[in-house]
């Protein structure tokens, strides 16, 4: 019998028996239908199309907010209303996922690409708006380099004595942030200058060569221009690159030859130990100076059949055939490079596994750029698939706790061989312990006051089998499929169907736990929202005054360093749609887990907000009408009262706490986790 239409009016029925309900504080991780069947395989399964999809929402992100800083209105909208509607696809239980049939991926991957050349378009609209760009004789159009996960860019590739460069950088993070830069370029000298005409330190650092023997890659560059950006909240930074032959000119990273010993690398907040023998991190040094053993390896495990009689290991289902890894290497042949802006050590496990980790100046995290692809097989006529994971390994006690992100918004705790509301009985001793990243997973050693967290550009499955130890899942290539509906094997082609090779990045943080948490706070927003880079050939005889006044700065009163600018977004004729987020945990942090005050006026510098409407968090009502039509539910035990009755008694004080002084100006409560969400209406302000 049909008796509920819709899941809103089973949630009225229920709501209308006026009983106590149980709390469910945890989640559903990780699902099985069957005791040798989890569902864990998919947190990481076609890791290029999750890859995709992440830049494809920074793309949209972005295209949103410089249509209303440029305050183009609606129509121009429309430009990347396509994008809009791809990523909402993407979105499909078998999108993101990863468990599509091969051509559905393709077609994927098509969709989105034709739909981010008409959001490119928009972006290079309102930023010739912003900047009052003017043309000039010789130079060529704006455009993108969409390579750059090759290390490919045309503009910079072809940088001549006659020919240079402008890169314009849009930051999309509402807060100043200072980024290092890496375009590929020829191995020749190169100046960097910013618009006010002042040469900026740059150091040439060489393509790993993996990278260069890419067969997709088509492209004269062998090395990677380095240079430091500083990027206003909203703003666009742009700078001249230029082929030069005298001092001033890029430094050249010194080449270190391996030779056996082990080797210091500092960068002026935390140091690593290259062992000497294998090439891989055996020490790092805290912001303290305190020492800790460590090692980053790779391992894979070998994936169950089919024939084995139990459920193989597919797109979905993570099966591993033992539930000890082998190690890809256990050294490898590398070298490093040291420079005044980075320190970089290039590896070479295998022929499919190679790896740069780099020490950027003055920066506490190690950033990991690995390359896995194509995985081998076919060589054997057992074979089933292979899954390759690293494993960052530390002396740390962590009581068989770690913790991952949601949404990269709250953090869960996960405790091995446990769930917290039943007794787990399974012999899925390593699938069973497996859970979805899509920002942040770390582990704390409470006896020593210290963390170590991973971030990552993409989803993917994570895990802590053994105490000291977090193993994240990079790639999978399989060979039987797992009988839930893609009727094929997990086993992508790539581009020369000889098998996908993945190109990612992790970055690690090692620290005490109160420095940690805020620096990964800051850190997952940076690697989720990254900037836009814009570029254009010009004559190099026009020189530095090419870009002076190619610089905005779309935040003119800056924002607390707790408050994120989840979306701008033009929503109607009149309206503009912004929310803002409290991107911080109650009791996560003594001083930035408060209630914090966001003046809303003044926050742009192009317009003034002249009218606020509080709306919920879809923007399809306003607060007060989801207020008077919310559900009231009566739980059986909440063990998180506090917790739960400070946001219920703020929901409803909310439309309350929108205060308008005597200046003119909103400002509006936030308190953390908070999300809030309002149309505005502006007007242009004039200087």
């Amino acid at each position: 019998n049909v008796i509920y239409s819709t899941p809103s009016c089973y949630a009225r029925a229920l709501n209308q028996l006026n009983r106590r309900w149980p709390i469910k504080l945890d989640d559903f991780f990780p699902y099985a239908d069957a005791p040798d069947a989890y569902w864990t395989g998919y947190f990481t399964s076609r890791p290029s199309l999750k890859y995709a999809i992440k830049k494809g929402a920074n793309l949209l992100q972005a295209s949103n907010q410089l249509n209303v800083l440029a305050m183009r209105g609606i129509d121009h909208s429309n430009q990347f209303q396509e994008l809009k509607e791809v990523m909402g696809i993407l979105q499909h239980h078998d999108a993101v996922t990863g468990t599509c049939k091969q051509y559905v991926n393709d077609d994927y991957q098509r969709m989105l690409t034709q739909a981010s050349d008409k959001a490119e378009q928009s972006i290079i609209s309102a930023y010739m708006t912003l900047v009052q760009a003017k043309t000039a004789p010789g130079q060529s159009m704006i455009g993108f380099c969409r390579d750059m996960n090759i290390s490919q860019c045309h503009y910079t590739e072809f940088i001549e004595d006659h020919l240079s460069t402008i890169m314009s950088i849009y930051n999309p993070i509402a807060h100043s942030l200072r980024h290092f830069v890496r375009v590929p370029v020829k191995n020749m000298q190169y100046k960097v200058i910013d618009h006010n005409e002042h040469v900026i330190p740059s150091q040439l650092v060489p393509i790993h060569p993996k990278v260069l023997s890419l067969k997709e890659r088509n492209s004269l560059a062998t090395h990677e221009l380095v240079f430091m950006s500083t990027l206003d909240p909203l703003g666009i930074s742009s700078y001249l690159i230029t082929k030069m032959n005298d001092y001033g000119s890029s430094e050249i990273s010194e080449n270190m030859l391996a030779n056996g010993q082990d080797v210091f690398l500092h960068n002026g907040k935390i140091g690593i130990l290259i062992d000497g023998l294998t090439g891989f991190i055996k020490e790092i040094q805290l912001p303290t100076g305190e020492n800790i053993p460590f090692v980053q390896t790779f391992w894979y495990y070998k994936a169950t059949s089919r024939y084995s009689g139990d459920k193989p290991s597919g797109a979905y289902v993570f099966k591993p055939s033992h539930k000890n890894p082998h190690i890809v290497n256990t050294k490898s042949s590398y070298k490093i490079y040291r420079g005044s802006l980075v320190d970089e050590v290039h590896q070479v496990l295998t022929e499919w596994c190679t790896q740069v980790i780099r020490l950027y100046k003055n920066y506490n995290y190690i950033e990991f750029d690995w390359v896995i692809g194509p995985i081998p097989t076919g060589k054997f006529p057992d074979e089933t698939g292979l899954e390759i994971i690293t494993r960052y390994e530390t002396n740390f006690q962590n009581k068989q706790t770690f913790f991952t992100d949601s949404n990269g918004r709250e953090t869960i705790r996960r405790i091995r061989h446990h769930r917290p509301t039943w007794e787990l009985q399974t012999g899925e001793e390593v699938s069973s312990n497996y859970y979805p990243v899509t920002s942040w997973t770390f582990i704390r050693d409470l006896s020593k006051n210290i963390q170590m967290t991973i971030l990552t550009d993409r989803s993917q499955g994570a895990t802590s089998m053994v105490d000291g130890v977090i193993e994240m899942m990079l790639h999978r290539r399989l060979l039987f499929d797992d009988g839930y509906g893609m009727e094929e094997a997990l086993n992508e082609p790539g581009h020369d169907s000889e098998g996908l090779i993945v190109r990612g990045k992790h970055r690690l943080i090692v620290d005490k736990i109160q420095e940690s948490v805020r620096f990964m706070r800051k850190l997952s927003k940076t690697t989720s929202w990254i900037p836009i880079y814009l570029f254009r050939n010009v004559p190099a005889r026009y020189g530095p005054n090419m870009i002076v006044g190619l610089n905005t700065k779309g935040i003119r009163e800056k924002l607390p360093v707790n408050i994120h600018l989840l979306s701008l977004e033009q929503w109607d004729e009149r309206n503009i749609l912004i929310r803002l987020e409290h991107f911080y945990e109650i009791n996560e942090d003594l001083k930035y887990s408060q209630e914090t005050m966001v003046r809303l006026s003044e926050l742009f510098t192009n317009f003034i907000i002249v009218d606020v409407l509080e709306m919920n968090l879809l923007g399809t009502e306003t607060l007060d009408q989801t207020v008077q039509n919310k559900m009231k539910w009566m739980a059986e035990l909440d063990p998180y009262e506090n917790y739960t009755m400070v946001l219920s008694s703020s929901f409803t004080r909310d439309s309350q706490t929108i205060r308008r002084d005597s200046t003119g100006s909103f400002s509006i409560l936030f308190k953390p986790m908070q999300i809030r969400t309002f149309l505005i209406r502006i007007r242009p302000r004039i200087y």
